[in-house]
């Protein structure tokens, strides 16, 4: 009788549990635009980002031979911004191994023999390098910077006279 009595019991919380065929259709007809949403952001093409702007150009030239007979290779900059750029450190970068007791690090370092130029708005300049005579792996490299402002200048005097925290 116990063993009818909770299969009794067990029938009732089924048929309390099931949802009318009106809640159905709520449930079917509330989560729609829920499913609508979620189709949408996960199909919409998201647009990529622009590409950054490009200030400086830097392109290989040609060879040509000095005073010595010795092939060096020439670099075009051309400024293609609406101002002034700082080009310092033009010239040759050579690649170092840095080895410490953990790793071992490659980076470039400048060559000496580099030089500095400013590049008003729209100038192309022609850069001859001498590289590394020792079969080092190099590069041509150039370190470019907008210059400041005159507020920037002003802010940057400011800076120094100010105490540290």
């Amino acid at each position: 009788m116990a063993h009818a009595r909770f299969a009794q019991d067990a029938e009732t919380q089924r048929s309390d549990m099931k949802l009318s065929k009106q809640s159905r259709w709520f449930v079917l007809l509330a989560s729609a635009p829920v499913f609508c949403v979620a189709l949408y952001v996960a199909l919409w093409p998201v647009p990529e980002d622009p590409p950054p702007p490009k200030y400086l150009s830097v392109a290989f030239s040609r060879y040509t031979n000095d005073a010595q007979g010795r092939s060096l290779p020439q670099f075009v900059l051309s400024n293609l911004s609406e101002f002034r750029i700082e080009c310092s450190f033009i010239g040759a970068q050579v690649q170092v191994t840095n080895r410490s007791q953990t790793s071992t690090n490659v980076q470039w370092d400048w060559q000496p023999g580099y030089t500095n130029q400013s590049l008003q708005a729209g100038e192309v300049t022609t850069v001859t390098v001498l590289p590394p005579t020792n079969s080092v792996p190099w590069r041509f490299a150039v370190f470019a910077t907008k210059p400041p402002t005159p507020f920037k200048r002003g802010v940057e005097k400011l800076e120094s006279r100010l105490p540290r925290r």
